[in-house]
């Protein structure tokens, strides 16, 4: 079986399992906000939590109100994400696939700026893999990522492995709430 077949499996058994409770947010800033590499960064780049995904929002203001730039995804075409800067989540509006994602106006944050990275996945390994939803947006955008790579999933989302491609990116560090 190709990597991409077991990906496929490993998307069709994830997607199959009863719904569950998104971790809540203030667990999920506890336990991000916990880390020495958040605590060392002046930028963080997260996502904004939609459906079952561990909630973000809570770290997102807790990181502002801590005074760290805090950048946000946006999805342009072609594939392409860029990391934006928000001062306050009244900022995000509906972007691509229904994601809230900040405005036009939102500033750009480089890559090489951001020390943090805290990234979504369906499913994550203690190796750092990590299986995103197949379009590959989160290993485009952090090819050469120079900063820390948090991966973040309910016990229930971690794996004993994730297959992985030569182009796949692993996260540093798999936080499991």
């Amino acid at each position: 079986m190709s990597v991409e077949e077991k990906k496929r499996e490993l998307r069709k058994y994830i997607r199959s399992l009863p719904p569950e409770e998104a971790p809540s947010g203030p667990a999920v800033a506890d336990a991000l906000c916990a880390l020495d590499a958040y605590k060392k960064a002046k930028t963080v780049f997260v996502f904004v939590s939609t459906g079952d995904e561990p909630e973000t929002r809570d770290f997102i203001v807790r990181a502002l109100d801590e005074g760290k730039v805090v950048a946000v995804p946006k999805c342009l075409p072609d594939g392409i994400m860029e990391a934006r800067q928000i001062g306050s989540l009244s900022e995000l509006v509906t972007g691509m696939y229904g994601i809230p994602e900040p405005g036009d106006q939102a500033p750009p944050v480089q890559r090489c700026r951001i020390d943090f990275a805290v990234v979504p996945g369906l499913c994550f390994d203690m190796d750092g893999g990590r299986l995103g939803k197949g379009k590959g947006y989160y290993d485009r955008f952090l090819q050469d990522f120079p900063g820390i790579k948090a991966g973040i999933c309910s016990a229930r989302r971690l794996v004993p492995s994730v297959p992985m491609d030569k182009w796949d990116v692993f996260v540093d560090v798999t936080v499991v709430i």
